[in-house]
Parts: structure tokens; sequence; C-alpha cells
């Protein structure tokens, strides 16, 4: 383990390091390190997540409104309250705009951990913490 030099130019140094974020190879090791993966997901249950929150919008579209269960209203308000949170993600940095690439990267993570988790549903804010999965 390194320890922290004292001087004021490797705190500078340090301090740039930090603003250029971590190299992109070195990322998704550092994620896990820093914090876990308490739910255990893996790529496999992460895409049988994906794939069961695109069955969920696709059965909103599929059949009427007056049909739905309280499990499709719940779900169209997920949908919804995702899509206002991305929009809004660090408005200022443009990173999650509607025209952004991350724009439905950021939707399809929201929506598979709210199918994935559904005991606790999706809650205002989530948008910010997923958004460091993206940056590291």
């Amino acid at each position: 383990m390194h320890s922290i030099p004292n001087s004021q130019s490797s705190l500078t140094d340090i301090r740039t390091r930090v603003w250029q974020g971590i190299p992109p190879k070195f990322r998704s090791t550092t994620w896990r390190k820093c914090f876990g993966n308490s739910l255990g997901v893996s790529s496999e249950t992460f895409q049988r997540a994906v794939e069961r929150s695109e069955l969920a919008k696709l059965r909103l579209v599929e059949i009427p409104k007056t049909d739905w269960k309280d499990s499709d209203r719940r779900w169209a308000s997920i949908i919804r309250q995702i899509k206002d949170d991305v929009s809004s993600t660090f408005a200022d940095l443009r990173l999650f705009r509607h025209e952004s690439p991350l724009h439905e990267d950021l939707i399809t993570v929201l929506q598979a951990y709210a199918n994935y988790h559904s005991d606790l549903r999706y809650a205002h804010g989530m948008n910010v913490s997923n958004h460091f999965s993206f940056k590291y």
C-alpha cells in the first residue's frame, strides 16, 4: 500500500489525477473494490433484469390502461419517475440529456435495478448514485 506524500506538489498531483478520473481499463476493478457487489449481480442476472423490465414496458403498451393490474400501474409510475430523474441528472454537464448516448444507458440500469430489486422500488435520487457506475 502506498502512503500519500505530504508535500504541496504531491497533493496538487493527486488532485489532478483524481479530477482526471480512473482510466477505463481499471474502472470495473476499482468500482468492485470500492463498492463491492452486495447484490451478487452478474452480467447474466443483469441481462435477465433488463429483459424483464423490457417485457414489463412492452406489456404497458400492448394492453389498454383499463386492464392494467396494480403491478402495471406501479411499473408505469417507476418508468415515468426514472425518465424524469434521468433528464435532470447533472443537467449542467449534459451527460444524460435525451440526445446523449448515456441517457438510455442510465435508464436501462435504473429500470433493471428497479425490476431486480422490486421490493425496494425506485426512489428519487437513485439516478445520481448510478451515475457513478458510468463514470467509474
